[in-house]
């Protein structure tokens, strides 16, 4: 594990939150309910990530190991115990362990910087890639 690994819990989704990119959120089942409020007692972010296996409610789904820090902008108490929110994308991370200490999941997330993701192309393919796409523009 890294040395700025760091504990975020995790709200797993069947969407990708980007950086910069707000989403609203409606937060229903109970450990979720308990997730935010402990994120706006603390005003701490807390990790959006795509679901792999499983399923958006009942038992804890199998998350990606990318995904992106969310910071809650603006809630909305319901009284049937319901919260509406809206995030904002931060940061992106990597799940480097799953704790699974509370109802909801945890884990230690590493933040990610852009020259991380980015692919290495070798010289070769580029040029490869460059020459089809020449080649197709030349026949449409």
């Amino acid at each position: 594990m890294s040395r700025s690994a760091k504990i975020l819990p995790l709200f797993p989704l069947n969407i990708v939150l980007f950086p910069n990119e707000v989403i609203p959120l409606q937060i229903f089942e109970p450990r979720y309910r308990l997730m935010i409020q402990t994120c706006l007692a603390g005003d701490s972010d807390f990790g959006v990530v795509l679901i792999k296996s499983g399923t958006e409610t009942g038992e804890p789904a199998e998350p990606y190991r990318i995904g992106t820090s969310a910071k809650i902008l603006e809630t909305n108490n319901l009284k049937d115990g319901r919260i509406f929110i809206s995030v904002r994308g931060t940061e992106r991370f990597v799940i480097e362990r799953i704790t699974n200490q509370k109802p909801y999941i945890e884990a230690y997330v590493s933040q990610l910087r852009d020259h991380d993701c980015e692919p290495q192309i070798s010289n070769d393919l580029l040029i490869s890639v460059r020459e089809a796409a020449i080649k197709h523009v030349r026949l449409n």
